[in-house]
């Protein structure tokens, strides 16, 4: 897709090489392993891997989620690296790399744990019991599992009931006699998309879905569980990009704060991934802000081509919601170039956010009178506007496992 920089977003026609049936899962889909709001689908993870993903090198997901673009990556033969924001979804996606271990001693921490939560006299509307049987794992194995079984069981609540139980347990054992079949290593960090524990060059295709403005606040996602395990949940929610707890005096300020959290981890996409590597952008149409349709894959398209990202496809794909409402997302494909090419390493990325902010702004289409004073406000405000602050658990390289095993991986320098 030749000349696409400083080309308008919604010129650029889409591209059909990939038959929309498939893009659409038209002919049904997996379950997740794992429950989390937003979640790519398997099949789609598995179309854009075998379209796009280069032959055994590293895949990242800055935004892993509950770790579908991990598992999916393993089982077609490419490792992988995600990192995740959100304690909740790092605890169930953390699962996914016990199959990097014995999985006979996995399947024997699975059998520990059941036999001390069986052991425990659990009560129905208190987790005391089932939080003392997670406490008294031995070794990460244990833990992990434990750990993912406790979130499972109290959802979103605080009480445990036998049926939220037995099912979180059944959930959990599946997924851990399934991981035999894994065949590549996963690595899974808590940290932010904006700060990737990898050198260099390490990476040769991002695949993720970020975030869109105003849509969900991930940290609530299992959030009473999470603090009970003594997870610490307001770090992240002050970084979540496009979270509508953000800017609540005016929302349309998180627009302007979007596209620089945005163009943070585009950039730090950049530095990973080597020359001749492939991003794949999953996105969202639109989000509403205040009633007026914010186009999330036009700032993630701004950002990186200004940045030195080229595009060489943008696909459509469609489904119905959970509450049948027809929902349109945009696949935006970039090539890597070599790194003197790419303007992010020595960019004002702050003020490239400002001004791709402003621009979309200035086209939104207010619904009132007073709406409209709100997006004037937030256009005059644009050059206060900085990004979401980083959580004090952002990943580091000494953090990282070794990746020197990794097939098509480059020793540490």
């Amino acid at each position: 897709m030749p000349g696409t920089v400083g080309r308008d977003y919604r010129d650029i026609d889409f591209d059909t090489s990939i038959p929309q049936a498939k893009l659409d899962i038209e002919a049904g889909r997996r379950t997740n392993a794992l429950p989390w709001r937003g979640q790519f689908s398997p099949e789609l993870v598995n179309i854009l891997l075998d379209t796009y993903a280069v032959e055994g090198g590293l895949v990242v997901d800055p935004f892993c989620g509950s770790g579908t673009t991990m598992i999916e990556s393993s089982a077609g033969g490419w490792p992988s690296y995600g990192i995740e924001l959100n304690p909740s979804a790092f605890i169930l996606s953390r699962l996914y790399t016990l199959g990097d271990n014995d999985i006979t001693e996995v399947i024997q921490a699975l059998g520990n744990v059941n036999a001390r939560i069986m052991a425990k006299e659990m009560a129905s509307e208190n987790a005391t019991s089932l939080l003392e049987a997670i406490e008294e794992s031995e070794g990460s194995a244990e833990k992990y599992i434990a750990e993912a079984i406790f979130l499972l069981t109290l959802k979103n609540g605080d009480s445990v009931s036998a049926k939220n139980l037995d099912k979180a347990v059944a959930q959990v054992s599946k997924l851990i006699y399934q991981l035999s079949a894994k065949r590549m290593p996963i690595f899974v960090d808590l940290g932010d998309s904006r700060h990737i524990a990898l050198e260099d060059g390490r990476a040769s295709t991002v695949l993720t879905s970020p975030p869109y403005v105003n849509v969900f606040n991930y940290h609530q996602n299992y959030r009473k569980a999470v603090e009970l395990l003594g997870w610490e949940v307001l770090p992240a929610a002050r970084a979540e990009f496009g979270s509508n707890r953000k800017h609540r005096q005016n929302r349309f300020l998180t627009v302007t704060q979007y596209a620089q959290d945005i163009g943070q981890t585009l950039a730090e996409t950049a530095r990973v991934v080597k020359p001749g590597g492939t991003s794949v952008w999953v996105v969202g149409r639109e989000s509403n802000v205040r009633e007026s349709a914010i186009p999330n894959p036009q700032i993630v398209y701004e950002m990186a081509a200004r940045g030195g990202l080229r595009l060489v496809a943008k696909h459509e794909r469609k489904f119905r919601s959970r509450y049948g409402e027809l929902v349109y997302e945009d696949i935006l494909v970039f090539s890597h170039p070599e790194k003197a090419k790419i303007s992010f390493l020595e960019a004002d990325i702050t003020q490239m956010g400002r001004e791709v902010g402003v621009s979309v702004l200035s086209a939104l289409v207010p619904a009132d009178e007073a709406r409209g004073k709100e997006i004037e406000e937030a256009i005059l405000k644009s050059e206060m506007i900085e990004p979401s602050p980083k959580p004090l658990h952002v990943s580091t390289k000494a953090a990282l496992p070794d990746l020197g095993c990794v097939a098509g991986m480059r020793e540490p320098a």
